[in-house]
Parts: structure tokens; C-alpha cells; sequence
């Protein structure tokens, strides 16, 4: 077909043998780059692109276009010599339509190009352009286990001086103890002694009354009653000892609940992902040409 010399023309090569059939379509050739310096993305995608003529008001529409199956150093400057041709529309026999045909391009790329990437909130990490949610996980894999370590150490430095404290309280509450426990075998056997003279001294005295049967006597109530005092010195001992047990007990459940808790919030292979969806900047899209592509009929 005759058309404008200001209209560029490009053939698509047939992919099959036989007599190639061809009809029109805009093709559309652009640059984008995306973007985003925080991210740390920087890509730049080159697109060709294919969308079919329509008749009616509006002859092009790019949401209908497809991703061309061929590089641009493929195309052919001259169609086959045997080959047949569809007519074109009027609206592609108009050179001036071609730019604003770019210009909806770039409007078009603009809306829908993007570059959609994952998120770990607990590790402030993102994926890479192109990596998959799979792989991403697996990734950070390693960085999670670093830093769970790191939050765990903390979480024990910010308990050592309450679990430091609980322990030395128990160290001394257990001494304490073994001491209450020591004194009070000590009067026992010092009360066992006294009411053993006491009756010795009764059975074989000379008088029941006697004044130093009597002195024996008060001597042995009153080792009597140290040695119960005793015993509940050592119960109240032990007590306590329990008391601090339990609260030692407690505390390290929470720090192991804390740490579980801290594991779970850092475990990338469970974590729910922020999606980051990233679009080009105008200023980063660059349309280099739309032209009339002839493509062969499939």
C-alpha cells in the first residue's frame, strides 16, 4: 500500500512458509525506567508492543495491545515479494495521528507499567525486581536468624538484672536454710540431752522436788520451745525458698515466651509480605517511535 513517506513501515518477518497475508497494526517502541531510590529499585524496561486498528471514532485503543513476540532488529524494512495485503484504515494513512498515537502511548505506559515487589515489615528488607515470593523468603532466611539473635541477646540483657537478683536471693534464701536447718538439729539434740537429764535426774534423785531437778526441768521447756521455734524458722525458710523458686520459674517463662514470640514475628517463611508497587515517573518514559507494523494473518 502507498502510503505517506513520513510514516514508517515495518514488516513482520512470516514465522511459516506459503504466501504471508498481511494486515495492519500500530506498533509502538518506548524505554521505561522505574525508579525508586529508598526501594532500591532501578529498572529500565524496553517495550514493544502491537495493538490492532479499529474502526469507529476511536482507531487505537494501547489497552488493547499485546507484547511483540519478535525484537525490533528482527523486522523487515521491505515486505515478501509474493505477499498479500489487507487495507488499511484511513486514520493509518495520517501521518499526523502517529503522534498523538505516541503521546497515548506514554499515557498508556504510564497508567500500567510497574514493577511489583514484596515487603518484610519485622526485617525492613524488599525484594528485588523479579524475584519471587518463594525465593525472597528463602533469602532472608539467613538475615532473620542474625537478627532474631541479636533481638534475643537483648531481650535477655534487659532481663538479666531481675533474673541476676532472683537467682541471689534464692542462693541466699538456700543458705539461710541449711543454716536454720543446722541450728535446729543442734537443738534438738541439745533438747533431747536436757529432758534425758531431766528424767534421769527425777528417776534417780534423791528428791522429786529437788532444786536441781527443777533447774533441769526449766532448762529442758525452754530447749523445747527454742527447738520449735527452730523448726519454724527452718518451714519459714523453706517457704521462702519456694516463694523465690516460683517467681524465678515465672520470669523465665516470660523471657522464653518473649523470645517464642520475637522467633515467630521473624520467621520469613511465615510472615505476611507488604505488597510495594512501584510506577514510573513521566519523566521516565521514553517513547521512541510508533509506526505501522504489517503483520502476518495467524
Amino acid at each position: 500500500p502507498v502510503l505517506p513517506p513520513e510514516i514508517p513501515q515495518y514488516f513482520v518477518p512470516p514465522r511459516g512458509m506459503g504466501r504471508p497475508v498481511y494486515q495492519p497494526m500500530l506498533l509502538g517502541s518506548a524505554q521505561v525506567r522505574i525508579l525508586e531510590e529508598k526501594a532500591g529499585v532501578d529498572v529500565t524496561k524496553e517495550v514493544l508492543v502491537l495493538t490492532p486498528f479499529e474502526d469507529g471514532a476511536v482507531a487505537v485503543r494501547w489497552e488493547n495491545a499485546s507484547e511483540a513476540e519478535f525484537g525490533l532488529d528482527e523486522l523487515e524494512r521491505e515486505p515478501r515479494p509474493e505477499a498479500a495485503f489487507a487495507n488499511p484504515p484511513r486514520a493509518a494513512g495520517k501521518a499526523a495521528n502517529y503522534k498523538d498515537w505516541s503521546r497515548e502511548l506514554a499515557n498508556w505506559l504510564y497508567a500500567n507499567e510497574k514493577v511489583e515487589l514484596f515487603r518484610s515489615p519485622s526485617l525492613a528488607e524488599t525484594s528485588q525486581p523479579g524475584e519471587s515470593e518463594r525465593d525472597f523468603r528463602i533469602r532472608l532466611q539467613q538475615r532473620a536468624r542474625e537478627e532474631r539473635d541479636r533481638e534475643v541477646a537483648r531481650l535477655r540483657q534487659r532481663y538479666a538484672p531481675r533474673l541476676a537478683s532472683l537467682e541471689d536471693r534464692l542462693r541466699r534464701a538456700r543458705q539461710a536454710l541449711a543454716r536454720e536447718q543446722e541450728q535446729a538439729r543442734s537443738q534438738q539434740l541439745q533438747t533431747a540431752v536436757s529432758i534425758g537429764s531431766t528424767l534421769l535426774g527425777a528417776l534417780f534423785g534423791r528428791k522429786m522436788m529437788s532444786s536441781a531437778n527443777v533447774g533441769r526441768a526449766g532448762t529442758a521447756l525452754r530447749s523445747m520451745s527454742r527447738a520449735r521455734k527452730e523448726a519454724g524458722d527452718v518451714q519459714r525458710a523453706g517457704e521462702t525458698i519456694e516463694a523465690l523458686e516460683q517467681q524465678l520459674a515465672e520470669l523465665q517463662a516470660e523471657i522464653e515466651a518473649e523470645t517464642g514470640r520475637l522467633t515467630a514475628a521473624m520467621d520469613p517463611m511465615a510472615e505476611p509480605f507488604e505488597p510495594l508497587v512501584i510506577r514510573p515517573k513521566k519523566t521516565g518514559i521514553q517513547v521512541r517511535f510508533t509506526g505501522l507494523a504489517w503483520a502476518p494473518r495467524t
